[in-house]
């Protein structure tokens, strides 16, 4: 216990007398790291989702000459200069425009500003939105549902309630009911997938979010993780230096210690 106590002791005189160097230094380095990293920029991600495709929200862009519409002082990414990328979402019902830079604030409102260009360009029938383009598939299937179903009940009144009917006409009449069956069977299966679509897709044409991410650790974290191990690598230094200056007064430990420095250098412990 008493040894226990005085080893304790010492690690606290020793933290003690070096205090200055355990602090200063790795605050300094820090604020070193801080300051490049900040000088050095860091970038943001901002993101906004829309109920429509990919390719027609690109055509904004593409007819920005014919059209009031288009977005002004942002153009779209093409792998040589930076812009919006716009990356359909799901089964391409939706899309997700990105745009990457360093101001955060000057993100949002660009992204709001296309937003609002959006929904003038849906309103405007420039563009539809993904659940017009779904609803309208749905009464056309919808519609095909009911003419199958009418020319079904026809071909049934026909080949059940007609006994004038010859076998070869028969037989065509029952090949036609049959296809009709599995057509109708198939309209009401692609119905229900087109129901699921548009309540996967549903969101409003206006008042989408816009989400602003950060690329990258920020420079205040960074600042913190090098002061951190900077302080910790220095305190091992501290303890070491201790730990050798201590031995030095002990014969014992400095015949080890000179093995030690002989082990290193490669040479021969005499």
């Amino acid at each position: 216990m008493q040894d226990d106590e005085i080893s304790l002791l010492d690690l606290g005189v020793t933290i003690a007398e070096n205090w200055l160097l355990l602090v200063l230094v790795p605050l300094a380095l820090g604020v070193a790291a801080f300051t490049f990293l900040s000088l050095g920029g860091h970038h943001y991600r901002a993101s906004i989702t829309v109920p429509f495709a990919a390719d027609e929200i690109a055509a904004l862009w593409e007819g920005s000459e014919d059209n009031q519409l288009a977005v002004p002082n942002v153009g779209l990414a093409d792998g040589v200069s930076d812009g919006v990328v716009i990356v359909a979402r799901g089964d391409g019902q939706a899309s997700t425009l990105s745009l990457v830079g360093d101001a955060p604030e000057e993100l949002r409102t660009a992204l709001d500003e296309i937003g609002d260009i959006i929904t003038e360009a849906a309103n405007a029938g420039v563009i539809a939105p993904s659940q017009a383009r779904t609803a309208e598939r749905i009464d056309e299937v919808r519609a095909s549902i009911a003419l199958r179903s009418q020319v079904i009940a026809d071909l049934e009144a026909d080949l059940g309630g007609n006994d004038e009917v010859e076998g070869s006409d028969y037989a065509l009449g029952a090949l036609a009911l049959a296809q009709m069956l599995e057509g109708r069977a198939a309209d009401r299966a692609r119905l229900q997938a087109l129901n699921d679509e548009m309540a996967a897709t549903e969101m409003p044409i206006d008042g989408a979010e816009v989400s602003v991410e950060s690329l990258g650790r920020s420079p205040l974290l960074m600042a913190i993780l090098v002061v951190l191990g900077s302080g910790f690598f220095l305190l091992i230094l501290v303890f070491v230096r201790q730990g050798l200056k201590g031995a030095s007064q002990d014969p014992a430990a400095r015949e080890k210690i000179e093995r030690i420095r002989n082990s290193l250098l490669l040479r021969r412990n005499s």
